[in-house]
């Protein structure tokens, strides 16, 4: 089995609650997933909007395949 840290990713599999924090307060809570009413599938989102969102959070997300390599040594 793979394992990436402990963070349970089998929670990305149905719908769950998110709450974002700015500067460590928490922002606003939402379902994510297919509860939310304003859920939509990756298809019908526009493939504009798809390149835009993942060149705002990360441009060499293509390059790196998904994890960027931390040089050998070097704790983050």
């Amino acid at each position: 089995m793979i394992s990436y840290g402990n963070a349970d990713l089998t929670k990305i599999n149905g719908s769950f609650e998110y709450t974002a924090y700015e500067k460590g307060e928490p922002v606003r809570t939402f379902m994510v997933g297919t509860e939310n009413p304003e859920f939509r599938t990756l298809d019908r989102i526009s493939p504009y909007l798809k390149v835009s969102v993942l060149n705002s959070e990360d441009a060499c997300f293509y390059q790196h395949r998904g994890f960027i390599p931390r040089p050998s040594g070097k704790a983050s």
